[in-house]
């Protein structure tokens, strides 16, 4: 074969394999953004709300795995009676008929000091309603539910941001 006839089947072959490259990038970049993308483009909000909503032992909502860790000495904790109470203050505050408090969980939750005494109020929340905290603060407990039925997708955020930005203890 001639150097000529050589450098012709080359110039065909190379528009092609191009074309092949191009579409491997194009697809594994689709790929890509589609499976690991979501994690990276998402808004401080999406970002808060699905740390709490993981479980680990970094999660204050995940009470069992959070209150499973040691806790380093002199770590500011609530009384047993306290976070039963403030347990009670948010089921009360979301199961009005016609009317919810979201200021004074908003208040509730600004107050702790840290992650573990958010902690200690989910699991006594858990424990006296058998529910979730973050699922009854996105549903609530209506009987007759003329709106959401939990709180509004700002002021569940606002309590997710302000836990999240708390020390761990």
């Amino acid at each position: 074969m001639s150097t000529k006839a050589i450098l012709a089947k080359g110039a065909t072959i190379k528009p092609i394999q191009f074309a092949i490259a191009g579409l491997i990038v194009i697809g594994g970049g689709y790929f890509l953004l589609k499976k690991v993308g979501k994690d990276v483009i998402l808004t401080p909000e999406e970002k808060a709300k699905k740390e709490a909503d993981s479980v680990s032992a970094d999660n204050p909502f995940s009470f069992s795995e959070f209150m499973a860790q040691p806790f380093p000495e002199g770590t500011p904790l609530i009384k047993v009676a306290t976070a039963q109470a403030n347990a009670k203050q948010v089921y009360n505050a979301l199961s009005g008929y016609f009317f919810d408090s979201p200021d004074m969980i908003i208040g509730l939750f600004n107050s702790y000091k840290n992650k573990a005494q958010v902690a200690q109020m989910a699991q006594a929340f858990y424990i006296a309603y058998k529910r979730d905290i973050l699922t009854f603060l996105k549903n609530g407990n209506k009987v007759f539910d003329f709106g959401t039925g939990g709180l509004s997708e700002t002021d569940y955020n606002r309590i997710v941001t302000i836990v999240n930005k708390k020390s761990k203890f």
